[in-house]
């Protein structure tokens, strides 16, 4: 999710096992995730970049091998 126009809803999902941001919002984005469970990814488990904002509610985030949630200006997606 990228972008000054960028508005999703994610509800009620489960997102694991990935090797990259599994929730990605960036450069001045809005979402909403609600009710998610984003657990056992390599990257963060939710990216949020450049001036982005966000609503995340209700929501099970953990068991990450980086980051819970990163909130960055950096241009590198992994850490």
């Amino acid at each position: 999710m990228e972008g000054k126009t960028a508005n999703p809803a994610i509800r009620q999902c489960m997102i694991h096992g990935g090797n990259t941001q599994d929730i990605y919002i960036g450069d001045h984005a809005k979402a909403i995730a609600g009710d998610c469970e984003i657990f056992a990814n390599t990257c963060p488990n939710v990216t949020i970049k450049n001036g982005s904002n966000p609503t995340i509610r209700s929501c099970k985030i953990h068991d990450g091998k980086s980051n819970g949630i990163w909130i960055t200006d950096k241009d590198s997606l992994c850490y």
